[in-house]
């Protein structure tokens, strides 16, 4: 299959090998700054 046909799920986050690193922090570290915020936020 060719890029342009590939079909993916919604949810699919399509990124090269050599960049998952960076996209995983990316991606968690917002996460993580929106569960600090609501736990700081019920105290």
């Amino acid at each position: 299959m060719d890029w342009p046909s590939t079909t993916f799920r919604p949810n699919t986050i399509v990124c090269p090998g050599g960049k998952m690193g960076l996209a995983m922090q990316l991606i968690f570290t917002s996460m993580l700054l929106q569960l600090m915020d609501r736990k700081r936020r019920t105290l």
